[in-house]
């Protein structure tokens, strides 16, 4: 796999004077765009900004509780238990390399796809760290790290995946007051899926699909689960080993907006330089973010899934 902190694109086939400049605004607005409509991760996540090196955020571990009361009668007090997320940037780059031939003869513009290229490369590893990642890394504790956040639910599938594993996800989350909106998946999973029933006694398929070319299939959405959001993501893996499946993957059911916060330290920024010694350019995206999951109740992880 890639480093982490970077990913390095080559091609072959200009810019300014020697050393390297700014590219326009324009273009890293654009592509911060393009990364956020080709995250499925970021957008599960409540979004904030971050104005220093550290954010602290709070978090409640547990809730105050409700009693009912006689007239006049003494209240019961009850204290919520709160804990605290500490937040820590990671960089997150791209790199392409170009001849000044390409940028020259390219027709469509190379700078087009180059600013395709890096939205997506930074967009899918960002979603990686935010599926998948541990303190090992070196980037984010994902939403699948059960060893870093013990409390983070999780259900059992052990083989194929089924109606009832999907319901008692739901179960799961619903027993601690979490309405769960998104499941997300691997695509293997999707024909898997797409053949499930509602039940044993009925040929309704589980899976009510989304039609191909609408809005929500453009974001990753394909279609719903008893109301709830689909979301197809090759950042999950499919290789994995240990469990009664021979080959597995995971899932995840979340909560949007509860599962993680999403922390923007630094704005995307897009430089380009010239190398004068080659007559090539570079081209390099970067960003600072963090990603903690918030309320580990709103996260609960399918594993050991049969993947092929």
């Amino acid at each position: 796999m890639a480093n982490p902190e970077s990913l390095l694109k080559a091609l072959n086939e200009n810019t300014n004077t020697q050393g390297g400049y700014l590219v326009p605004e324009v273009w890293a607005s654009k592509i911060y765009d393009m990364i956020l409509a080709k995250s499925s991760a970021i957008r599960l996540c409540e979004n904030v900004t971050m104005t220093s090196d550290t954010l602290y955020f709070p978090k409640v571990t547990a809730a105050s509780t409700a009693y009912f009361t006689e007239e006049a009668g003494t209240i019961t007090a009850s204290q919520p238990t709160f804990g605290q997320l500490v937040l820590h940037p990671k960089k997150v780059a791209a790199l392409s390399r170009l001849s000044t031939e390409v940028m020259e003869d390219s027709n469509p513009s190379i700078m087009d796809i180059i600013v395709n290229r890096l939205a997506e490369d930074i967009a899918l590893k960002v979603d990686y760290e935010i599926y998948n990642g541990t303190t090992s890394t070196g980037g984010f504790n994902g939403m699948r790290d059960t060893t870093a956040d013990t409390a983070i639910l999780s259900v059992a599938v052990g083989g194929e995946i089924t109606t009832d594993k999907i319901s008692d996800a739901i179960s799961a989350m619903r027993s601690q007051n979490i309405i769960p909106t998104d499941l997300i998946i691997h695509p293997k999973l999707t024909n898997k899926i797409r053949k499930l029933k509602q039940s044993t006694t009925s040929n309704a398929p589980l899976l009510d699909m989304v039609s191909f070319g609408s809005s929500p299939l453009g974001s990753g959405i394909v279609g719903k689960i008893w109301g709830i959001d689909v979301i197809e993501t090759t950042q999950l893996p499919t290789n994995l080993t240990g469990g009664t499946a021979t080959t597995a993957t995971e899932a995840i059911m979340v909560a949007r907006g509860k599962c993680g916060i999403f922390a923007n330290r630094r704005e995307l920024r897009l430089n380009k330089f010239y190398l004068i010694d080659t007559d090539d350019w570079k081209i390099q995206s970067n960003m600072r973010c963090a990603f903690a999951v918030n309320y580990s109740k709103a996260i609960c992880v399918l594993k050991d899934i049969q993947s092929e």
